[in-house]
């Protein structure tokens, strides 16, 4: 019963925040997913659309939000059945998920509506896999960072900052007593974000855009240039 009663109070919230059209549409698109779950078998956690999650939902605002957005490249690791990337509105766009069925899904959904985000199986040390990508402008890392250990967690970033440009991180950070680690953002990218600052922010729950320091130029660092 307790469950049920912060179920419907998580509703009501949200559909405060986002309105009756977009937290209708999320209930369609819930039950649609439920259909498509039993061809991929993804996890159940992958069921809530964006329009239920407010914190996604205005992910993929303040991106569009941003000039040139249709120029820029943008890459999701644990992008799940896809739900922000497929949202952005960026000219190259790229997710990542450790899970087949997720990707499958996924595949499947940006088919249907014309979406070209091009999915892979795999996490940080998968994106070499993608042919000819030289630089990220958003890095976009939510949700999974929190079943990662901080130095195995900070390891991965720098690993990946040291083989790849990438200008902009996107991570949340969360408060719920309920998750394996709870990160503390400023300490995760010491020495390696230029600025750190949040863009949206809930009850429990955080999401930080980090400016990184520096990016890779001809095997040497280099100031990163603005973004945003």
């Amino acid at each position: 019963m307790d469950i049920f009663i912060k179920r419907i109070l998580n509703w009501w919230s949200i559909l405060k925040i986002e309105g009756i059209y977009f937290f209708a549409l999320g209930i369609i698109k819930y039950i649609y997913y439920r259909m498509i779950q039993r061809k991929y078998h993804f996890e159940k956690w992958h069921l809530i659309p964006c329009e239920l999650r407010p914190y996604a939902m205005n992910i993929v605002r303040f991106l569009n939000g941003i000039d040139n957005i249709e120029e820029k490249v943008v890459c999701e690791i644990g992008c799940g059945i896809g739900e922000i990337i497929r949202n952005v509105n960026a000219g190259e766009k790229f997710g990542l998920d450790i899970a087949l069925s997720a990707i499958g899904a996924a595949r499947f959904l940006s088919l249907k509506i014309g979406d070209k985000t091009q999915y892979y199986h795999g996490s940080f040390d998968d994106i070499f896999l993608i042919r000819d990508l030289e630089k990220i402008d958003i890095l976009i890392t939510v949700n999974f960072v929190h079943t990662i250990p901080f130095n195995m967690l900070r390891e991965l970033y720098l690993s990946l900052l040291l083989k790849i440009q990438i200008k902009y991180i996107i991570i949340d950070q969360k408060k719920n007593l309920g998750l394996k680690y709870k990160h503390d953002i400023y300490s995760l990218f010491q020495n390696i974000g230029d600025e750190i600052k949040c863009i949206d922010s809930y009850p429990g729950e955080n999401v930080y855009l980090v400016k990184v320091r520096e990016r890779i130029d001809g095997g040497k660092m280099v100031p990163n240039n603005p973004l945003i």
